[in-house]
């Protein structure tokens, strides 16, 4: 029995031994090339060895890829269906099992071959679809019931009733399955009466969320290990939280000894799934382009995928917070759409542990603090969130007119002016308050404050490799503490 856990604070570990899994899994998926695929050309796209997440716009060929690797490794069912359209075409699919050996499993212009001795179940999975066919089967057949008095249902536990209200958000206090065998000529599917709130209702009477949601549990329940399982769309008709808790079931299932290959353009899964298991597939001609491991500015370019902040990083003010900002969009473009800074007026209340930001659940906390409080150990002493610090070991502030006084003609040409008015300009703000000069300097020279700070910084790091250096660091060391990175 494939029963899963649904507890939240469960999910993830299972995601952590889904990203990394172990050498010894029984079957870890390789890649999958082709050449002649309708749809999708020719290509080769690296799997991820446990769960794979194909994501990617309308007709870009999903549905395809799941096809095509049910005809390498499920051939004798898949054939009949897909044989005509696929017939000239040539695919391979990589895998290996636990003692590390690759198998390979190709279709090369309709004849099949696969590695001796290597057999394990393949479950293609579209419970959209499947509800649909189920409900309009039964309302047409006019001696149901008779079907229904031949079987002994099953009455679900407690334990069974809580997993599917974790994934439909509805409270079951009764459910009765019925798993019909030969009938019609279709493969065993089930038929279910359910009881929410004194309300009794039956599978054709559900929506269609719903009753996609019970077809997965279903599924879910009855796999054999190991298996691959190819999913087609399981956000179909749901909301997003029962999208986000069926991912996590899946990477209950996906932790030891179960594979799978998901189709999907649902932010909702797009977002809960670590980038090591996406792959994006962008049309290019008759061909496909695939990216795998997409970061948040490429999926919210092609998919508009609301990115979610995963880490907080605290400062003392504007300065410090632009500064760490252009840093990050310098060196570390991948992780900017997950960082938010957020100036809080001195560096004390930048490391005020708790008082001003308390944990909060999937976000990390930050303290990035001025250069100039390196060694200040009263400041430093109990902070018990990680510290990083700004170049140089003077203030933001005082860094940049460090290097306004001595580059003033290479600003003058970064900013299509002449060094006498940068020089003037600069002249007629000596002396302001450190905090104030900044700002100033940007609206007489007729630019914003982002991008004077970023063209200074650009100047700077082309002539000291050390403040370079320091700042890819600083990145580098930013981008460890976003969660999903």
């Amino acid at each position: 029995m494939g029963a899963f856990s649904v507890k939240r604070i469960r999910a993830s570990d299972h995601w952590r031994r889904v990203v990394a899994p172990r050498n010894n899994r029984p079957l870890r998926l390789i890649s999958l090339e082709y050449s002649g695929l309708l749809g999708l050309g020719d290509g080769k796209i690296p799997l991820h060895p446990v769960l794979t997440v194909i994501c990617g716009a309308n007709g870009v060929g999903k549905s395809t890829l799941l096809t095509a690797c049910r005809l390498c490794i499920d051939f004798e069912n898949a054939a009949t269906r897909s044989k005509s359209r696929h017939g000239s075409c040539k695919i391979e699919l990589s895998l290996a099992v636990s003692n590390g050996n690759q198998h390979n499993f190709k279709l090369d212009t309709g004849i099949h071959t696969k590695p001796d001795d290597i057999e394990f179940p393949v479950y293609r999975i579209d419970a959209g679809e499947e509800w649909f066919r189920i409900k309009n089967l039964v309302r047409n057949e006019e001696n149901w019931q008779e079907v229904l008095d031949a079987v002994d249902p099953r009455v679900l536990n407690p334990g069974d009733l809580n997993r599917l209200s974790y994934l439909t958000q509805k409270t079951y206090s009764e459910c009765l399955v019925y798993e019909i065998e030969d009938f019609a000529g279709l493969p065993t599917f089930p038929y279910v009466e359910v009881k929410v709130n004194g309300t009794q209702y039956k599978f054709e009477e559900m929506g269609a969320g719903e009753g996609a949601l019970f077809l997965m549990w279903w599924h879910f329940d009855r796999i054999q290990h190991p298996c691959v399982v190819l999913l087609e769309e399981p956000e179909t008709h749901t909301t997003g939280h029962s999208q986000r808790a069926l991912m996590d079931c899946l990477a209950e299932q996906c932790e030891s000894r179960v594979c799978s290959i998901v189709t999907t353009h649902s932010t909702e899964i797009i977002s809960h799934v670590p980038k090591e298991c996406l792959r994006l597939f962008v049309r290019n001609g008759n061909n496909v382009d695939v990216t795998q491991s997409p970061n948040n500015s490429l999926l919210g370019m092609t998919l508009g995928v609301d990115v979610r902040a995963e880490l907080l990083v605290l400062v003392e003010d504007r300065c410090a917070r632009e500064l760490g900002k252009e840093i990050l969009r310098r060196y570390r473009p991948d992780v900017l759409s997950n960082v938010v800074f957020k100036d809080v007026g001195s560096n004390d209340v930048v490391c005020a542990n708790g008082k001003v930001f308390p944990p909060v659940e999937f976000l990390n906390i930050l303290c990035l603090l001025d250069g100039n409080e390196r060694g200040n150990f009263d400041i430093l002493d109990g902070v018990k969130r990680p510290v990083e610090f700004l170049p140089s070991n003077l203030a933001p502030e005082e860094f940049l007119w460090q290097y306004c006084e001595s580059k003033k003609a290479q600003i003058a040409e970064a900013l299509d002016s002449d060094a006498a008015t940068v020089n003037a300009i600069l002249a007629s703000i000596n002396g302001f308050d450190h905090h104030d000069w900044f700002c100033d300097l940007a609206s007489r020279l007729g630019i914003s404050y982002e991008r004077l700070l970023a063209v200074l910084l650009r100047i700077i790091v082309s002539v000291e490799a050390e403040i370079a250096e320091a700042c890819q660091e600083l990145a580098d060391g930013i981008a460890l503490h976003v969660k999903s990175n």
